[in-house]
């Protein structure tokens, strides 16, 4: 029990420090944006605004070094800026709403010691023993080695959300930083969410915006609790969260939260940021983040009055692009010798590339495995034999699937029925909202439709119907409704035993496994887990895959890189 609240302690510790640091760089954003004055809403988007910034920056950092203390140092010394620079303007938030900064600081604090006591757990994904542990371990021990995914496929997959993993990985966290990295996104996201309920029950607002980031506190709480990645540094979960956070901006947006069109010129920044960064988390963004991010500016330009606003968005469209996606696509090419690897596309004639066939192999490999997981999914995935047990296996999966589409049937048949209380424009506008779900749907059912692949695009879909027609409702109504909605969806997919204290911890160092050597025919040594293919937190280089025709680019320095040797024909 000691070792357990001296973990919980230092968890809670980092991510207060952490919130603070990336608090100050979103607020350095919003300053040097012209922006000023701050709402409750917009101070607390900032601290996930800090970290999309952070991780462009570690983006760049990691072509020249490791991502280790000195790239954690960077970010606290911008966050530090940040803070000095606004420290007045922050000051007077709280000051101006004493009693709600009290509450909620006190609120942070709970959910931190409790969010804290679900993640000092072992990696509970999968893939964080196949692969995500391997990937933190090279960002934090080399800069980016190109050809890293002839050694290991899915090495070659550039989530920047293991450089901000490898960047905590310092002090009591090394070999811990699992403890610390999803969690405290889903942190940041729960504290939005408790303001949006705080403003529907206690304030009675009856705004889309704040009705829905209230319908989303509970699914953000389901996935810490459930989804195993609380505890694992996966991207999975920096895509569902960031799916969360983009469909909260999105939505505040059209139904015109912002008050001035500088508002709306931050809000729509806002969403091309956490777009861009969930985009080089994990490519399968794609569709949701690049959706909401054209639906909020071609929206925004519409509604901005003025010619230099809707210059500025030119240029925010133009620019944050660039910041993120172009070092993305530069380390996609370093580490596989494609832009969008496992995509075979625009291969890059280098000699670190990956040949053609492991590329196709990688590919089929993901969709195969999407459509019909299990050890002969290459064979069960042929054809459209998948369908029906794919169709099945959706259908069990209740929270996750079946309970935001009925959510969203009973949400869009209500705000039918109660269209006619209202026919503003700002309700008209809000339906553009669902473009982004049903397009990220879409684009999963035609690539890889595994719902864990689908990020937030169910809930999306769901509470965004559930917070249109509640909106267009009483306030009591919709504090009756959103109560019923949390009693009944708790009780049916939470455990009050997990809820209150997770039994069996295991909160030291990250798992290890045996490990045998092998040598490829030019000498090299790679470690291959004994049994199973799962290295965890391995030495390097370290692979389940043995490829005997694997070699450095340099056989002086593993850091310049892995090629494969050709076939002999």
């Amino acid at each position: 029990m000691k070792d357990l609240l001296v973990n919980i302690g230092f968890v809670v510790g980092a991510w207060t420090i952490m919130a603070v640091v990336f608090l100050g760089v979103g607020a350095a954003v919003r300053r040097a944006l012209g922006l000023r004055e701050h709402g409750m809403r917009q101070l607390l988007i900032l601290p996930l605004i800090g970290w999309c910034i952070a991780v462009a920056f570690l983006q760049i950092w990691h072509f020249f070094l490791p991502v280790d203390q000195r790239a954690l140092a960077g970010v606290v010394a911008a966050g530090a800026v940040g803070l000095t620079w606004n420290w007045r303007d922050l000051w007077n938030i709280f000051a101006r709403s004493a009693r709600d900064s009290a509450i909620l600081a006190a609120t942070f604090l709970f959910v931190a010691i409790w969010l804290a006591n679900q993640t000092t757990n072992q990696p509970q994904n999968y893939d964080s023993g196949l692969y995500h542990m391997n990937a933190v371990s090279w960002a934090h021990s080399y800069p980016i080695v190109p050809g890293l995914a002839n050694l290991h496929g899915r090495l070659g997959f550039n989530s920047s959300f293991f450089l901000y993993t490898a960047m905590l990985e310092v002090g009591h966290f090394v070999h811990r930083s699992h403890h610390v990295a999803s969690g405290m996104l889903i942190l940041f996201v729960i504290i939005v969410g408790l303001h949006g309920g705080w403003r529907v029950m206690v304030r009675g607002s009856r705004g889309i915006g704040d009705v829905f980031d209230a319908l989303f506190l509970l699914p953000v709480v389901v996935y810490a609790m459930n989804s195993g990645n609380a505890t694992s540094p996966t991207p999975d979960a920096a895509v569902f969260l960031l799916g969360v956070a983009v469909g909260s901006a999105l939505i505040h947006l059209l139904s015109g939260s912002d008050p001035t069109g500088e508002e709306k010129f931050f809000s729509v920044v806002c969403i091309l940021v956490l777009a861009c960064a969930g985009i080089c988390s994990k490519l399968s963004f794609l569709f949701t983040g690049g959706t909401a991010a054209i639906v909020a500016t071609v929206i925004a330009f519409r509604r901005f009055g003025t010619l230099r606003l809707r210059w500025r968005l030119c240029f925010a469209c133009i620019v944050v692009p660039m910041c993120f996606i172009g070092p993305y696509v530069a380390r996609s090419v370093l580490l596989s010798g494609y832009p969008l690897y496992p995509s075979s596309f625009a291969r890059v004639n280098a000699d670190w590339s990956v040949p053609a066939e492991g590329v196709a192999a990688e590919n089929y490999w993901i969709r195969a495995w999407a459509k019909a997981p299990g050890p002969d999914s290459m064979e069960a995935s042929k054809g459209l034999h998948w369908v029906r047990p794919w169709v099945t296996r959706c259908a069990r999966q209740y929270f996750e699937v079946v309970t935001p589409i009925m959510l969203s049937v009973l949400g869009l048949a209500g705000s039918f029925l109660l269209r006619s209380k209202t026919d503003s424009p700002t309700w008209r506008g809000v339906w553009l909202f669902f473009i982004v779900p049903v397009a990220s749907l879409a684009f999963w059912v035609f690539t890889a439709p595994d719902p864990r692949f689908a990020g937030a695009a169910f809930w999306l879909l769901g509470a965004g119907g559930v917070a249109v027609a509640l909106s267009m409702s009483a306030t009591n109504t919709i504090r009756w409704v959103i109560t019923v909605y949390f009693v009944l969806l708790f009780s049916q997919n939470v455990s009050v035993i997990d809820f209150l204290h997770q039994w069996h911890k295991d909160a030291g160092p990250a798992k290890t496994v045996e490990m045998k050597t092998m040598t490829t025919d030019s000498g090299l040594t790679v470690f291959v887990p004994l049994e199973g293919d799962q290295s965890w937190d391995s030495a390097l280089p370290a692979t389940p895959y043995f490829n005997s025709r694997l070699r450095l680019r340099n056989p002086a320095d593993i850091s310049k890189g892995f090629t494969i040797r050709p076939s002999v024909q």
